[in-house]
């Protein structure tokens, strides 16, 4: 597969996407693309389609209910990686939370259904560790449901000491935010049926498109300059 990467300023009025990495701290860059045989990854913000991102993210299993406006901020704060096919449609989305010296957090990594099966979630993957800001860092962490294998190619494993590590978690946040929302509306229409379950769909793909179910959640992480296996004794998700 050939690929070529290339640098250059950013674009402008395409996409519907908000600039990413523009919160406090962050520096104007130039926008990376590399090519993956007739399709595209870049880091120009403003090629990203907010809607299909968010329809993806909303119904996805870590971010169920997530609202617009939520998935717009966390672009904002964060280096995006857009996939696009020949004719510009976005296929596919990545996004790191980092301090681009020494710590970085893999999230919402997804290829769409019509382009999965093709090695395109190996290829943004590819291009997100090659990042040059993604250089030299000391930890590199990410978490997931059902990727392992995909990640594990990268040099991702378990944590080593699971103990170590503490977590603040909300789960079903933006569920139950979106629930109560609805029943306000309901209501105040005068409908008293209250409606949305907040269980994620059980049939949610896996992003490597392998097949495989893997009910098990664990956090994966690659760190330096010393890296282990040891399996998390709890769930977790990225949001």
């Amino acid at each position: 597969m050939r690929s070529s990467l290339k640098t250059r300023p950013p674009a402008a009025g395409r996409g519907n996407g908000p600039p990413s990495g523009t919160g406090p701290g962050h520096e104007p860059e130039s926008v990376r693309e590399e090519m993956a045989d007739r399709f595209r990854i870049s880091t120009d913000p403003s090629l990203l389609d907010l809607d299909v991102i968010h329809g993806f993210l909303t119904r996805s299993y870590w971010a169920t209910g997530i609202p617009r406006e939520r998935v717009e901020r966390s672009i904002r704060g964060s280096l995006c990686f857009g996939l696009y096919a020949e004719d510009g449609e976005q296929a596919g989305f990545a996004r790191v939370v980092t301090d681009r010296a020494t710590f970085a957090y893999l999230a919402d990594v997804f290829v769409l259904e019509p382009w999965r099966g093709r090695g395109l979630s190996k290829r943004l993957v590819e291009t997100v560790l090659a990042h040059p800001d993604l250089q030299g860092l000391r930890r590199f962490c990410l978490a997931t449901q059902d990727a392992h294998g995909l990640y594990a190619r990268y040099g991702f494993a378990p944590p080593a000491d699971p103990s170590r590590w503490m977590e603040i978690v909300r789960p079903g946040l933006y569920e139950t935010r979106l629930a109560g929302s609805n029943r306000a509306r309901v209501q105040a229409s005068g409908v008293t049926r209250q409606f949305l379950s907040s269980e994620p769909d059980p049939a949610e793909p896996d992003i490597d498109g392998d097949g495989v179910d893997r009910p098990r959640s664990v956090r994966c992480w690659r760190s330096r300059p010393k890296s282990g296996c040891a399996e998390s004794r709890r769930s977790w998700s990225p949001r």
